[in-house]
C-alpha cells in the first residue's frame, strides 16, 4: 500500500449522513453548473460563507486539543499538507 493510501485509510471517517449530504451538494452543483452557472456560483458562495465563518474557530479548537500529527492522521493528510490547509482556514497561523 502506498503512503498516500495508508494516510487516507487511517483518516477518521465522515459521519454517513454528512458524506451523503456532501455527495448531494456535489450532484446538485454539477446539475446547476450544466444548466445555470450563476446558480452554481451562488451555491459555492454560500458554502464559502459557512467555511469563512466557522473554519477558523473549529481549526483553533482542534489545535487546542490535538497535536498537528494527530490532526493530520485524523484527516488523512500529511503534516505539510495539513499546515497549508489550516493556514487557509485561520490566517493567525501564518
Amino acid at each position: 500500500m502506498r503512503r498516500s493510501q495508508q494516510v487516507a485509510a487511517a483518516a477518521v471517517p465522515l459521519p454517513e449522513d454528512i458524506a451523503r449530504f456532501i455527495s448531494a451538494i456535489r450532484e446538485r452543483l454539477g446539475a446547476a453548473e450544466a444548466s445555470d452557472s450563476l446558480t452554481a456560483l451562488r451555491i459555492i458562495i454560500a458554502l464559502d460563507t459557512v467555511i469563512g465563518i466557522d473554519a477558523a474557530y473549529i481549526t483553533r479548537a482542534a489545535m487546542a486539543k490535538h497535536t498537528g500529527k494527530e490532526i493530520a492522521d485524523a484527516l488523512g493528510s500529511t503534516p505539510k499538507a495539513l499546515a497549508a490547509r489550516l493556514r487557509r482556514y485561520d490566517s493567525a497561523l501564518l
